[in-house]
Parts: structure tokens; sequence; C-alpha cells
């Protein structure tokens, strides 16, 4: 893979690193920035995604000793073993989460927030989170093509109630894929496959809404 790497801006409101990988047939350009009010390092992220099938990961060694991580889901969120000394743990790659994954023990804490991705795993103290796949079936062209999305690794000193994940996960929208219409009602096509509308907003309703507007 090939590096390029450029300072977009070394102090103020914020710290900016740009980092552009190319490999295959794939580019990931991240801007990789640390603002001077939030403790969490984040990594605002464009490919242009052409593997297949390959699966794209990032993971974050925390240092932390957990028996168990715990998941944000609706409305709270799930403790889930950050093992695999049972065979059903083992057997589990990864589970489901919305806004954030976190570690944490007495003194301190750490968790991986994200904007529209679901799969995570937690073992060992390391964090993962699953980005982007290409499988080819059903659909041999699936995660081709242009992806954007923001993950960011954030830790804190303390109980959880002093990690402001709670204030943090509130800007994590919910995001909803449809389907394209036209004006007269029509799903927009280009060869046969269906193209994709997509918006973000912060409930459901409001972002179906913005996907058809």
């Amino acid at each position: 893979a090939a590096y390029e790497t450029e300072i977009v801006c070394a102090d103020g409101l914020f710290a900016e690193l740009k980092v552009t990988v190319r490999f295959s047939a794939s580019v990931i350009t991240q801007r990789i920035r640390l603002t001077a009010e939030e403790p969490q390092l984040e990594f605002i992220t464009e490919v242009e995604w052409q593997e297949r099938p390959r699966l794209l990961r990032v993971s974050f060694d925390t240092g932390i000793d957990a028996d168990s991580a715990d998941h944000q889901i609706q409305f709270g969120f799930l403790s889930r073993p950050a093992h695999r000394s049972r065979r059903y743990d083992e057997d589990r790659f990864e589970v489901p989460a919305h806004a954030w994954t976190a570690l944490r023990d007495a003194a301190h804490g750490a968790a991986v927030l994200n904007d529209c991705k679901y799969g995570v795993s937690a073992e060992d103290g390391v964090i993962g989170l699953s980005l982007l796949r290409s499988p080819t079936y059903p659909d041999a062209e699936a995660d081709r093509g242009f992806h954007r999305f923001i993950y960011a690794y954030r830790a804190w000193d303390g109980p959880m109630e002093m990690s402001g994940l709670a204030e943090a996960a509130e800007t994590a929208y919910i995001f909803h894929a449809g389907t394209k219409l036209d004006e007269q009602g029509n799903f927009l096509n280009n060869g046969g496959r269906v193209l994709g509308a997509t918006a973000i907003a912060p409930s459901l309703k409001e972002a179906i809404n913005g996907a058809y507007a």
C-alpha cells in the first residue's frame, strides 16, 4: 500500500492530519482530527472501495482489562462478554451495536463511536469495528463504490458517568437507506440495479422523509 500524509491544521480549535492510502484498486482518505473541546480522536473517512471479497476493519487496543463490553442500543446499553472462554462466545465474530461500544473498569474507560456502522467486537481489551465488506453473493457489487463515514476513539478517567458518551452519541444521527424515485414516483435504476437514496436525521421518521425529499 502507498501512504501520503499532510498536516491540515496544527493548532487552534482542532488539529488535523490527512492520510491517503492506496492499495489494490481502492483509495482511503482520512482526516484524523483532535479537537480542543472533546477527549476523542475523530476519523472522518472517505473510501473508493473496489475490493472483492475483502473485509475492512479498524481496531483500537484500549489497554483495559474488562470481562464485558458495553454496547449502546436504543434507550440504553447492553453488556456482552469481552472474552472467548466459552464456545458460543468463540463462535461469535462480532455483535450489533448502535452509536458506541465501550470497555471500562473502576478507574477509566474507552469507547469507539461511529455514525453508521453496526458490527463490533471486543476481546482482550481491543475494540474492533467493521467498516466495509465486499461479498459476491447475493449481490456481486455489494459495497463497491464511494463511501463516507465517521468513527471516533474516546477515553476518560473515572466512572461511566464521567465519560460524556451520552452527549457524544447525540451527534450520531440515525441513517436510512431506501430506493430513489423520480418526480413521477417511478423507481430509478442503472443497468437494472436500483439506485440508493440515503439520509441522516435525529429520528427515523425524519431520515425517511429526507431520503425521499
